[in-house]
Formats: structure tokens, sequence, C-alpha cells
């Protein structure tokens, strides 16, 4: 769980590119694995990432994902809107990524 929360908040929250992850939790460049087993990133992170980068959508406009509330039930940490887990303690809101990429079919 620590290694899913560590490289979806390299990619969701400081937009770190793939090359730079991969390295930090031992990877090879060429692997895959970490797309598709580690990052949770869903399509509307990357829809919503884009239209705030454009200017069309403010940080504040993007929806919470209804499981999610604004601050975590354990330690009190704010989360994003459509986080999986606390970055924190790591507890879950959502049942499980699985679900989350059905969702963006």
């Amino acid at each position: 769980m620590l290694r899913h929360n560590f490289v979806t908040i390299c990619k969701r929250n400081w937009e770190l590119p793939d090359e730079t992850v991969k390295h930090l939790i031992g990877h090879a460049p060429n692997s895959t694995v970490m797309e598709t087993t580690y990052s949770h990133l869903s399509g509307g992170d990357h829809i919503d990432r884009a239209q705030v980068g454009a200017g069309l959508k403010d940080e504040s406009d993007i929806e919470r994902h209804p499981d999610v509330p604004e601050v975590c039930r354990g330690c009190g940490n704010p989360l994003s809107p459509d986080a999986a887990a606390c970055e924190k303690c790591g507890i879950r809101f959502r049942a499980t990524v699985r679900d989350d990429v059905e969702d963006d079919m």
C-alpha cells in the first residue's frame, strides 16, 4: 500500500515524470509495471490536470469523489477531491483501484 500511495502522490500531487518515479521505486526505465499496477490516476485526473493547466478550470472546480471526505477520518490530513487513500496514514476511501479503471472505460 505504501508503494501504491507513493507512486500516486508522485504522479498526482508532485507531477513527477514517469522516469523519475520509476527510478525512485527501483523499476527499469522500460518497465510498464508502475503504470499498470502502482499508479492510481484516473482518466478524470488527466482531464482535470489538462483543464486546470489550460486555464479552463480552477483547481477548486474539481469535483470531489463521493467516497472521499475533505479531511481524513483517521489523521485529519486534507485530501484531494479524488484521493483513493490518505497520503499521510494510508486509510483507503474507495473500494478498489479496479473500480476506478472500470469507471473510466
